[in-house]
């Protein structure tokens, strides 16, 4: 709990005031290193709220939010399946957006669903197909709303399979653009305030809910959204810029190799909150 007295003080003293992640972070320099304040103050107005999945071995009920395990499929509906190669998709992600108390209702209803094609033989997968991109045929990326009872189904064997895991609660915090954002979105850094964001760690490279993306360039036509740098997922109705929704990193929660290093995006269409897409960057 952060002491009341030092949060008055502060705005007091810069005329400002900070949300409680960034106490947590600096909690013994805030009130007197003034740099650090001068460089917060610049950028607080563009802190976004963000939560880290908290996570258990073992399947969650069929509708929870989870890594891998089995999805919510409709009554009707057979196991994904790959349209190149026919294989089926691997179940990565679900999210359950009707739990999600705290989003405020941002993000819509429903359960986005992420399915990618893992087939070793015909690598589907493969970046240089075209499947880092958004809306690449070999990865399924939906909002679904989980109506009546779902499919009993047996999730097919794959050479790989991705560890199922239930993610619990959610951990609330706040994120912050990178320099390249910030600079995009008109904030200049001098010198020791760049020293001072090197340091800050934000974005956030971990699984999260929200918050900025990490390496991203911002659109030139709306400097409040963002572009990936090798990718620009767009609407495929109105073609606006489309939100974060979830990160994926290398060494995060998902439990399966795409590559040696990667970020992903599940993104969505802030008018149309059906259309959800995927991307990566990868090495």
């Amino acid at each position: 709990m952060v002491d009341e007295g030092l949060k008055a003080d502060f705005h007091r003293r810069y005329g400002f005031s900070l949300p409680d992640d960034l106490w947590e972070m600096w909690p013994h320099r805030l009130l007197e290193d003034r740099e650090l304040a001068l460089f917060l103050a610049k950028v607080v107005p563009f802190r976004r709220p963000s939560w880290e999945p908290v996570v258990e071995k073992g399947d969650g009920p069929r509708a929870a939010s989870k890594y891998g395990g089995l999805p919510w499929l409709s009554a009707d509906e057979d196991w994904p399946r790959c349209p190149s190669c026919d294989g089926p998709l691997q179940f990565f992600l679900q999210l359950n957006l009707d739990e999600m108390q705290d989003t405020t209702g941002q993000y819509g209803t429903g359960l986005p669903q992420l399915f990618y094609c893992t087939n070793s033989e015909t690598l589907c997968w493969d970046s240089g197909k075209g499947a880092a991109s958004p809306f690449h045929e070999s990865v399924l990326t939906r909002v679904v709303h989980p109506i009546g009872v779902p499919r009993p189904v047996v999730p097919p064997e794959f050479e790989e399979a991705v560890a199922p895991q239930a993610i619990v609660r959610w951990a609330a915090t706040g994120d912050y653009p990178s320099f390249h954002g910030l600079k995009a979105l008109g904030v200049a850094l001098d010198k020791q305030e760049r020293e001072i964001h090197r340091s800050f760690e934000r974005p956030l490279i971990a699984d999260k809910l929200g918050g900025w993306p990490c390496h991203e360039s911002l659109s030139p036509r709306d400097p409040t959204k963002w572009n990936l740098a090798a990718n620009d997922p767009r609407c495929t109705q109105c073609h606006k810029p489309m939100d974060l929704v979830f990160q994926l990193v290398q060494g995060g929660n998902l439990d399966y190799g795409i590559a040696s290093s990667y970020i992903g995006h599940v993104t969505q269409c802030p008018d149309h909150k059906q259309v959800v897409a995927f991307s990566w960057e990868c090495d």
